[in-house]
């Protein structure tokens, strides 16, 4: 898909009306149980019909005579989840990495939201709610000037799947890291934990072959094309930078199945019983003049 395709694709058309929080919430609740050691976290579940469809069908109604539902999720960081319910509760807005935060701080919240992006990736939680995680990620490697560590990629391939594009954008960094900053006594570590990691090194060729040397997958780069919300009327904003398409580790594209959206295809599934799903719109893209949200 070009680039210019891409702009027309995802340019938002209902941002007026999307729903508030307000609109949401109901009266049902939901009480989940999470993790081991069975935490009890009370959610509205008009906020699991919008976000978390998945989740929500899986809720078993308690009792016929209040609407109070239950679900469990033993395998969930209560952390993670309880970060989850304040992106729901916050309108789907996601905790930003600031330059003023100690850098512990900043460390533990990009940890903190590659296990959110993961558990949106199992859970099938809303694309635009993983597109927004995937931004602050970026955004947040730039601020604290780094990238992800050998480690951080390494937990990153064991908790997603094949397709993902939080996958990718590690793979992206470690292809501009030997470009740009490996040096020459580095390349025996680099080489040997690329081979002790057999699928991160095909994505790390993979990604090598299609790879703009000096293009920083930190940044996300517009090309002055109009309806960036980042950039608005300042066209200096990425001025002597570079970085990738803005939604290129976006998930736009998916499989609708029981009405709940899925990243890959279920493969137990009848072609009658999947639909393919084209994203309405992406929140860094708006022609019309509402903004992003």
């Amino acid at each position: 898909m070009s680039e210019q395709t891409t702009i027309q694709a995802f340019v938002r058309q209902d941002q007026a009306g999307d729903p508030t929080i307000t609109d949401m919430l109901g009266s049902e609740m939901v009480v989940v149980a999470v993790g081991k050691v069975q935490e009890k976290i009370t959610i509205h579940k008009g906020l699991l019909d919008n976000y978390a469809p998945a989740m929500s069908k899986a809720a078993v109604l308690l009792s016929t005579q209040a609407p109070i539902f239950e679900l469990d999720l033993p395998n969930v960081d209560v952390a993670v989840f309880k970060l989850f319910a304040q992106v729901m509760y916050s309108g789907g807005q996601v905790p930003s990495i600031t330059a003023t935060m100690l850098p512990l701080t900043q460390i533990v919240l990009i940890r903190s939201l590659a296990q959110l992006y993961t558990f949106f990736e199992r859970y099938h939680i809303k694309f635009e709610l993983c597109n927004k995680i995937m931004d602050r990620i970026q955004d947040g490697y730039v601020v604290m000037k780094t990238f992800p560590s050998s480690d951080f990629a390494s937990s990153i391939y064991k908790n997603t799947s094949p397709v993902s594009k939080l996958r990718l954008f590690a793979t992206s960094c470690l292809a501009y890291q030997l470009r740009m900053e490996v040096d020459a006594g580095q390349l025996d570590h680099f080489k040997d934990f690329l081979m002790a990691h057999p699928e991160m090194l095909k994505d790390f060729l993979a990604t090598m072959k299609g790879y703009v040397p000096e293009t920083d997958p930190r940044n996300r780069q517009c090309n002055g094309e109009p309806g960036c919300t980042e950039c608005g009327s300042n066209k200096e904003r990425m001025a002597g930078m570079t970085g990738y398409w803005p939604c290129y580790f976006h998930i736009h594209y998916g499989y609708l199945h029981n009405g709940i959206l899925k990243i890959v295809r279920p493969a137990y599934a009848t072609e009658e019983e999947v639909e393919m799903y084209t994203d309405p719109g992406c929140y860094l893209w708006n022609i019309d003049g509402h903004g992003a949200y």
